[in-house]
């Protein structure tokens, strides 16, 4: 069983993670695991100057010191997890539960998602039954018991100069994060013409952020200058969190204050079984098609392209890979680490070092009980 880390990410000034391609004018309200990845590898080299650190650690999975998870909301003490691809028929839920509105989910609390992992009903849970509510708009979804949990000014409201306890009916109109269209302006360097471009922000309500998990495998294995992987995996989150997360940096976006948030030993799935993926997955050849096999099968494909940078390089397009993304259900295999890193550093030219794109699974073991 590894051991997990939950850490908290807190933005100052919102932050911009892209959502379409090249647009700017949305950003996503999480980070995925590969990003994540990323800009810690980035931060790390601006700190130490050490670009084959991370990805010789990483080189060969079975020997990586961790597993990295995708960056998903908190609000107070809530964690919310990716709605995993499971069919809700298996839930249990009640006779004529709106499917359209359950379309609009993309996130479940702790609370509901220990059920969802555990093959358990989630009909006591369900708004219209009085056991939980939606929030933002019903994106997210809470059990009632986890209310509590949630900042105060979520809690409670002011009514005729005291404070109440807000209804669970009002819950969805409250908003974790709001994004927002900021005005820019480009200027064409040969004809001096100016242009307005807009670029996305979400800007997180107060008490509320990111959080991801990191499962320990080896955190005592050494890395740069002999130190253990934990404390260089926590000064290089120090020195991403001074230089910004995700895009348009350089207009203040990006930086947060980050603190753990707990630690808790999560079981292995066994092989042959289903399990969820928190993070990113890209497979290895060995892995399939046997990964993608069983009766409770579901995923979803994402599209990673972009841009990258190095020192004294000019900005180039990195190769696309597609990946299966967060909350998709596999089958695990016979070894602790499913997927690898991958190098998409473009084939035409001399970039001068590999650009590794993270694509291991952080898997939690998915129960069928109500198959």
């Amino acid at each position: 069983m590894p051991r997990v880390t939950c850490y908290h990410l807190q933005f100052e000034s919102g932050l911009h993670v892209g959502a379409q391609g090249i647009g700017q004018e949305d950003s996503l309200a999480m980070v995925p695991s590969d990003t994540l990845f990323s800009a810690l590898v980035a931060a790390s080299l601006e700190r130490h100057g050490a670009p084959a650190v991370w990805g010789a650690a990483f080189a060969g999975p079975q020997e990586a010191p961790f597993l990295l998870g995708s960056a998903f909301p908190y609000a107070g003490e809530v964690r919310f997890y990716p709605l995993p691809h499971v069919d809700w028929a298996r839930l249990g839920l009640p006779e004529g539960v709106d499917v359209k509105r359950l379309r609009r989910l993309r996130f479940i609390s702790e609370g509901i998602w220990r059920r969802v992992v555990a093959g358990a009903s989630l009909a006591d849970l369900y708004p219209a039954e009085g056991g939980g509510a939606f929030l933002q708009g019903g994106a997210l979804w809470l059990g009632k018991d986890e209310v509590a949990g949630l900042p105060g000014w979520m809690r409670e409201m002011s009514w005729r100069g005291a404070r109440r306890s807000r209804p669970l009916e009002a819950l969805p109109h409250l908003e974790l994060w709001q994004v927002h269209r900021t005005p820019r302006v480009t200027v064409d360097r040969l004809s001096s013409a100016s242009e307005i471009y807009y670029t996305g922000r979400a800007a997180f309500a107060p008490g509320c952020g990111l959080w991801f998990p990191v499962a320990w495998l080896r955190p005592e294995a050494p890395s740069a200058g002999g130190r253990p992987w934990r404390a260089t995996f926590d000064e290089a989150l120090h020195a991403l969190g001074d230089a910004g997360l995700g895009g348009e940096r350089s207009g203040g976006y990006g930086g947060f204050r980050w603190h753990v948030g707990g630690e808790e030993e999560w079981p292995q799935p066994a092989a042959g079984r289903p399990f969820v993926t928190l993070s990113r997955y890209h497979p290895r050849a060995e892995e399939l098609p046997a990964a993608f096999e069983g009766a409770t099968v579901a995923y979803q494909l994402a599209s990673v392209a972009g841009y990258l940078h190095a020192p004294g390089v000019a900005s180039q397009r990195r190769r696309r890979l597609w990946l299966v993304a967060e909350g998709s259900v596999l089958t695990a295999l016979p070894w602790q680490v499913m997927g690898d890193l991958t190098d998409v550093a473009p084939v035409v030219g001399s970039f001068p070092h590999p650009v590794w794109r993270y694509g291991l699974a952080l898997p939690v073991p998915l129960e069928v009980a109500h198959a």
